[in-house]
């Protein structure tokens, strides 16, 4: 991702160091009954199961599996903060048709998540007006990597609908109406349609080696994510915010995941204890 000027309105803040990456979340709301496949697609998702995942939805649900127009569906994203902006890391990927416009793009494929200045500022389009059919382009969905109260949070992008209340949002996410309205700068009389919140879901979140594949790996409360080549299912518990993993058996290349435990007749399988040992793994 390029160095990026400071801009109002792209992204949301992001203060931590430049080239932090974190996963986060979107809204997406389907124009029209979509499948899990077309968003997968869309949102340039490396699978549908990390999609699956992060709606709670059974692992083994296929890519055929209907979302319904109007209903807010979300969307795993790898965000990248730069410059005290924090937007997707180069994804999504989107190749113009006929009759795109970037405010078509914006407005209605995406959600409004975006401006079309936005998608404008980081390709480079110097006439807005004027885009090519097969021209590719990177989405720059908005999202943060910083922590909130000093914990760690799972950043979520809500595009706001008509006749919301702040009040009505933070019931429904769990998080405090302070957070919520200091992190957006907004007051209740100040809130509107269409503006993109960034609303910060309790999560849960693993520390791991930097070096790790997986060391971004965060859950908000209640669902879950496969991670180390979808070998791990790791839920995060809505009652006490802490992350609980277990094998997840769906191909052959996954390994057993257990070790032996002296004093054990069976191998301890990955999330499970013991007082033999006092171990885990």
């Amino acid at each position: 991702m390029a160095m990026l000027p400071a801009s109002t309105g792209l992204g949301f803040s992001c203060k931590s160091p430049s080239s932090t990456t974190c996963q986060a979340f979107v809204g997406y709301f389907p124009q029209n009954t979509t499948t899990a496949h077309n968003i997968t697609a869309l949102f340039s998702l490396y699978s549908a199961s990390s999609l699956f995942a992060a709606n709670s939805l059974p692992a083994s649900t296929p890519s055929s599996h209907s979302f319904p127009s109007g209903r807010p569906v979300r969307v795993p994203i790898i965000c990248r903060c730069t410059n005290g902006i924090g937007i997707s890391d180069g994804t999504p990927n989107y190749t113009v048709v006929k009759d795109d416009t970037l405010s078509l793009i914006s407005e209605t494929l995406f959600s409004g998540l975006l401006t079309f200045p936005d998608i404008a500022q980081v390709n480079n389009i110097s006439d807005p007006n004027r885009i090519l059919v097969g021209q590719k382009l990177w989405i720059p969905l908005p999202c943060s990597c910083d922590e909130v109260e000093e914990r760690r949070v799972a950043h979520y992008a809500h595009v706001v609908v008509a006749g919301s209340t702040t009040d009505e949002i933070v019931a429904r996410f769990g998080v405090k109406k302070s957070v919520l309205l200091s992190l957006n700068n907004i007051t209740d009389s100040s809130l509107k349609a269409g503006a993109v919140l960034d609303v910060p879901l309790p999560a849960c979140y693993a520390t791991m080696d930097d070096r790790s594949m997986d060391h971004n790996l965060i859950v908000p409360n209640g669902s879950y994510a496969l991670t180390a080549n979808d070998c791990v299912e790791c839920l995060c518990n809505s009652t006490d915010l802490r992350l609980q993993c277990k094998p997840f058996q769906v191909t052959n290349i996954c390994p057993s995941m257990s070790c032996e435990v002296s004093g054990l007749a069976n191998d301890l399988p990955l999330g499970n204890t013991t007082n033999v040992t006092l171990g885990q793994i």
